[in-house]
């Protein structure tokens, strides 16, 4: 048996998040947070930004994380993140970035893949492509949104 530390009410606690990849295809979303973490080695850093799904509707508030090693001694990994941080920051229309907050709350379109799980991992979500969000488009009801 374990005590809790207190009376635990489940009605006054969200439930968990489901962690399955959505379909492959093209979503709407925001940065709704971000931080710089080091990475696991301590030779580098990464930024790793979390998307909440806005559209279309039947993936509204799923999540996705994006992380880019800025800082690592590998300079092609480097080299991938920029590009990647280029691409997000076109679809942001920001020209210069100082602080990931300002990625924040800036809804874009995002091409999303889903990456095969094996032994030790599940499988998850990747982004592949940006694009500014008025450029994505869904078919009428009864089609699928997930076209390239």
């Amino acid at each position: 048996m374990a005590q809790l530390p207190g009376v635990f009410n489940a009605k006054e606690n969200e439930k968990m998040t489901d962690f399955s990849p959505v379909p492959a295809g093209w979503y709407k979303a925001e940065v709704v947070k971000s931080e710089m973490k080091n990475t696991s080695a301590g030779t580098g850093k990464y930024l790793n930004l979390q998307f909440k799904i806005i559209e279309p509707e039947a993936h509204v508030g799923r999540v996705f994380y994006v992380l880019m090693n800025l800082v690592n001694p590998n300079p092609i990994a480097v080299e991938i993140a920029q590009k990647e941080l280029a691409s997000i920051c076109a679809a942001c229309e920001i020209e210069e970035l100082e602080d990931s907050t300002e990625l924040h709350g800036i809804e874009i379109g995002v091409r999303l893949s889903v990456k095969a799980g094996d032994a030790n991992w599940p499988p998850k979500n990747e982004a592949k492509q940006y694009k500014p969000a008025s450029e994505v488009e869904f078919e009428e009801e009864g089609g699928s949104p997930f076209t390239d």
